[in-house]
């Protein structure tokens, strides 16, 4: 599967990779972000809390095919099921990560990286995906 190449590329450029995938539609509706953070300790505390602030109950568990968020690390999976058509935070990992690191009170929303620098930027990363 693309995503399973895509997560196994990235696993090899940073320390501790944590994915968020988001689950409208089994087939053709995936939303995959990938993070980095420096270690892994106190993460599953952490999300676990900061999701709870949005109203989301994670567990350890695999998260069904459809209707489903996620967030994998490390042989971890902390996932929160469902139903079509219901509320979710699609932010949550973005909101999980910037707790963690304690960048909470920042909004992410604002960039102060210009179009040159992200497009330099891209370039780099995507040079990193070549066999």
């Amino acid at each position: 599967m693309e995503l399973e190449r895509l997560k196994h590329a990235y696993s090899k450029m940073v320390s501790t990779p944590i994915y968020s995938v988001l689950r409208h539609n089994p087939v053709h509706h995936w939303h995959c972000q990938a993070f980095s953070i420096p270690s892994p300790s106190g993460f599953k505390e952490s999300a676990l809390k900061t999701a709870l602030r949005h109203g989301v109950s994670l567990v350890e568990e695999e998260p069904s095919l459809s209707g489903s968020f996620a967030l994998e690390y490390e042989n971890v999976t902390l996932s929160a099921n469902f139903p079509q058509g219901s509320y979710f935070p699609v932010q949550l990992a973005r909101l999980v990560i910037a707790d963690y690191l304690n960048l909470s009170s920042s909004d992410w929303r604002t960039c102060s990286t210009s179009e040159a620098e992200e497009t330099l930027l891209v370039q780099k990363l995507k040079s990193r995906f070549l066999p």
